[in-house]
């Protein structure tokens, strides 16, 4: 089964999302510290197939010691869930034996 693999990258003023180590999904301004949720779920090109997770060894930060470890931690929360769900949801829509989708 193919995978995304996701990374968060701190960079200066900015937290990089980043998919399979060449793709940066979308950019956080420490700024502002918003997310439009629609343009990074288009960003991600969600397919029935793939396995979504996170890069190898790629932890939260023990204790914060700025806004941007804090942004980082909280970014690390969200996507860590919605990579947890998405999965979920994937593997419920595969595995269902219904021949309609609007059951």
């Amino acid at each position: 089964m193919p995978s995304q693999v996701y990374n968060i990258i701190p960079v200066e003023e900015t937290i990089k999302i980043e998919k399979n180590g060449i793709e940066i999904l979308y950019n956080i301004l420490l700024n502002n510290k918003s997310i439009n949720l629609k343009e990074l779920y288009d960003n991600m090109c969600v397919d029935i197939n793939d396995e979504y997770c996170f890069v190898e060894g790629l932890k939260k930060t023990d204790e914060p010691k700025s806004d941007s470890d804090r942004v980082f931690n909280n970014t690390y929360d969200f996507i860590s869930l919605l990579i947890f769900e998405l999965n979920k949801k994937l593997k419920e829509l595969r595995e269902r034996q219904d021949t309609s989708i609007f059951k």
